[in-house]
């Protein structure tokens, strides 16, 4: 992918990793880090900084708006980055292009960066209008769709304002499509990726391998794969030691999540369902909670959540245990239609729901 810096920024290019393998050998992820996490969130502004920042991405949007362009939003990630350069400066008493604002807020495409500063007193619209006036080829960018904002003041009295122009990391998923907040989430904690055409391809199909890597990545939230040792059986005849997710397709063996079919092969290339999707995820609780219990079944006494899904169903309870705890609701229809391929963003707000859970 690429970041496109101009006018007050410097030229820079950011990398989407894609299909990414770790320098070490083999083994499990780590654990995950609750802290880590939080910082790839951005964390929370207060109040007061939340309330300016709203005051200036508005006042960037009344240009917009009269130029009879879509209004850019704000999101977490680009938010933070704008607010962390902003305050650095404040206490620095100096305000200039960030040298890392396109790597901090990758994998979105950075379009360009604005800054502006004067006397707290004249309020964030009138730092809007110095970065409007300065760099007006950024704020009608047609391609952007996202806007980070920073806001801060220092105890001289003098108000720094950032503001970071960016569209999303995949061309074909914008602001409003359906699940586009769950598949961003994924990207930003190094769960998933896109492809080098700079596509996500929200409706494409999950295969086996894919999912190997999501679950795997998913565990630490981190985006490396491991590689397979050479010299080490595989567990499955068809996944060899050069197969790119050969090291989490053999994690999801060791740890049960997935044993493969009963001829001894895994079937990377093979579409998975939504039912077997309910399978994996339920395993992956049951290692994540070093639980030895078998996948649960469901009592044919006791009423069903969805009409498609009877109590024979092999995989009944997991997705029961899904529903139940508010990772899928099924169709309007009340059906589950568990023999139904998945889809790369249905998978992305799957595993968004279950992440509440951990």
């Amino acid at each position: 992918m690429r970041a496109v810096r101009t006018l007050l920024v410097l030229g820079s290019t950011v990398a989407l990793l894609v299909g990414a393998t770790s320098a070490s050998a083999g083994g499990a992820p780590g654990e995950r880090d609750p802290e880590d996490k939080t910082a790839r969130g951005g964390g929370a502004l207060s109040p007061t900084l939340a309330a300016e920042n709203a005051a200036a991405l508005a006042a960037l949007n009344d240009y917009r708006t009269d130029a009879g362009l879509p209004p850019l939003t704000t999101h977490y990630w680009v938010d933070y980055d704008a607010t962390q350069w902003a305050t650095s400066s404040a206490a620095a008493g100096t305000s200039g292009p960030s040298p890392t604002a396109a790597d901090d807020a990758a994998p979105f495409v950075v379009h360009g960066e604005l800054y502006a500063t004067g006397p707290a007193s004249a309020g964030v619209g009138a730092l809007v209008d110095q970065v409007e006036n300065a760099a007006p080829s950024i704020v009608y960018s047609t391609a952007a769709s996202w806007a980070g904002v920073g806001y801060a003041t220092n105890g001289s009295g003098q108000a720094y304002l950032y503001i970071v122009v960016a569209q999303d990391p995949f061309v074909d998923v914008v602001p409003g499509d359906p699940f586009d907040d769950e598949i961003l989430d994924l990207v930003l904690w190094g769960v998933v990726t896109g492809w080098p055409d700079g596509t996500f391809r929200p409706t494409a199909p999950v295969t086996r391998e894919a999912m190997a890597a999501f679950l795997y990545r998913f565990w630490d939230l981190d985006p490396y794969l491991p590689p397979c040792d050479p010299s080490a059986a595989q567990p499955f005849t068809d996944v060899s030691t050069g197969h790119p997710f050969c090291g989490a397709i053999a994690w999801l063996d060791d740890t049960g999540i997935s044993t493969g079919y009963p001829d001894g092969t895994f079937r990377p290339g093979q579409n998975v369902t939504r039912e077997a999707m309910a399978a994996f995820i339920y395993r992956w609780w049951l290692e994540w909670t070093n639980s030895t219990d078998p996948m649960p079944t469901c009592d044919p006494a006791a009423p069903r959540m969805f009409t498609d899904v009877s109590a024979g169903h092999p995989f009944c309870g997991a997705i029961e245990w899904l529903a139940s705890n508010d990772i899928t609701s099924g169709w309007p229809d009340g059906t589950f239609r568990p023999g139904q391929t998945i889809e790369r963003q249905a998978m992305s707000a799957f595993l968004v729901r279950f992440d509440s859970m951990l």
